[in-house]
């Protein structure tokens, strides 16, 4: 609004001076008229050619008129917008007013709301989130004494809330004594919060120190190979210890990968086509098992060990049957 009201502004002060310019060159048209009129009206001077300058000169000062008429109503028009403009101004600047007085009431509302009846503390929320992330992984009993602290310190602070509630309702106890309980109240609920926060940050870090202590992923089974005849005799095999025969290895062009039959937390199943596995038929369709993009070495090495365990127990009834590995040139297959 500002800027078109400045362009109006410089629109009206340029129709200003036009019509100052025409209004100057009508006067100076009707003072060169004046003489040529007493010219004529002298009887030794000739009359048609002064006749004819005299009609020039009126068709030039009523074209200036027309000229000035349209000047006129322009600037007229520019001075109606300029009233609307500044009608529009006063309208916004009385709006900007009763804007900010909703603010100062909003806030103060806010305010008391905030003294007088606490929201709900999102320690809870906390809580909630910190068990989900925790339970896996950190001890038992380290958790659940940091969750009792916790707990016992959100109950503190419900009752001093609970607390401030009910003196602050209690209309007949002087208004000093309420300011003064107010207070006190919030001393305590400041110094309940802070325990909580510390509380909160000490199971955090205990949680963020553990999970960077145990692996994500655990290989928890291992190989039993029997080392005698009579097989009373066995030892444990680490997965990752076994070899690994290349003849299960397939060309990756031999295979052709389709659409996903099921995903974990960091591996995917996929549908397949593969060439060349059976003599008797040429292609077949298969299950392929790798890792999402975002896995881990340690899930990597997981998914190595699995191949392993396969390649080493062979075909059996009750196992999933391995036809080919992809481990050469790119991600793992299996």
């Amino acid at each position: 609004l500002w800027q078109e009201n400045e362009r109006l502004q410089t629109m009206v002060q340029n129709t200003k001076a036009e019509l100052t310019h025409s209004r100057e060159k009508v006067r100076q048209l009707e003072s060169n008229l004046l003489p040529k009129h007493q010219k004529h009206l002298n009887p030794s001077g000739t009359m048609n050619p002064t006749e004819q300058e005299k009609l020039s000169l009126k068709r030039e000062c009523d074209q200036f008129q027309k000229e000035q008429s349209p000047a006129n109503r322009k600037v007229s028009q520019m001075n109606s917008l300029e009233q609307e403009l500044e009608t529009i101004h006063l309208e916004n600047e009385g709006l900007k007013k009763k804007q900010v007085k909703l603010d100062e009431q909003l806030m103060e509302m806010q305010h008391l709301r905030s003294t007088a009846t606490p929201s709900p503390s999102p320690h809870a929320w906390d809580l909630q989130l910190l068990q989900q992330q925790a339970c896996p992984m950190v001890p038992r009993e380290q958790f659940l004494q940091l969750q009792r602290q916790l707990l016992q310190a959100e109950r503190i602070n419900q009752h001093l809330q609970e607390e401030l509630e009910n003196r602050t309702s209690e209309t007949n106890t002087p208004q000093g004594n309420q300011e003064q309980l107010v207070t006190v109240m919030e001393e305590r609920m400041i110094e309940v919060e802070q325990k909580l926060k510390l509380v909160k940050r000490l199971l955090q870090e205990k949680v963020n120190q553990l999970k960077e202590q145990k692996p994500r992923y655990e290989i928890r089974w291992k190989v039993i190979e029997s080392v005698s005849s009579d097989g009373h005799e066995y030892i444990y095999v680490d997965p990752m210890q076994l070899p690994y025969d290349s003849t299960w290895e397939l060309p990756r062009d031999q295979l052709v990968l389709g659409r996903t039959l099921g995903s974990g937390a960091f591996g995917q199943v996929v549908e397949a086509t593969a060439h060349g596995l059976s003599h008797s038929q040429a292609t077949m369709k298969v299950a392929v098992k790798m890792l999402k993009s975002t896995a881990r070495s340690s899930e990597k090495q997981a998914l190595m060990s699995e191949l392993k365990i396969m390649s080493h127990l062979g075909p059996h009834l009750n196992v999933v049957n391995l036809l080919g590995a992809c481990t050469k040139g790119g991600p793992i297959y299996i």
